[in-house]
């Protein structure tokens, strides 16, 4: 689904600097908090990330947050490039990060 693209995207980006760093799941995990199970749903862009928990990534990542969202929307861009209607201006920046921020109203 288009919708869960940005997290797939944010998951990719995350396994990869996780990997750089040359530490595992399990080890990211305990840093963090929470389960590997948990890790390897974030990094698989099963579940959705929260800013805070995006924020605690990159910091545990040693990871700038500009560069992360630079990679992942360029990356977003050249997918939807190759389909037959391209955008002929970005969307705000509202319709990323909305994929970002947990539904607090449920």
């Amino acid at each position: 689904m288009e919708e869960n693209r940005l997290t797939a995207l944010a998951g990719l980006f995350l396994r990869k600097a996780r990997k750089e760093k040359n530490i595992t799941g399990k080890q990211l995990a305990k840093l963090m908090g929470i389960s590997q199970q948990q890790i390897s749903r974030y990094e698989n862009g099963i579940t959705p990330l929260t800013l805070d928990l995006l924020h605690r990534f990159l910091l545990t990542l040693d990871q700038d947050g500009l560069t992360f969202m630079q990679k992942i929307f360029h990356e977003y861009h050249g997918s939807i490039s190759n389909k037959p209607e391209t955008l002929s201006s970005p969307p705000p920046l509202s319709q990323y990060i909305k994929h970002f921020i947990k539904d607090k109203s449920c």
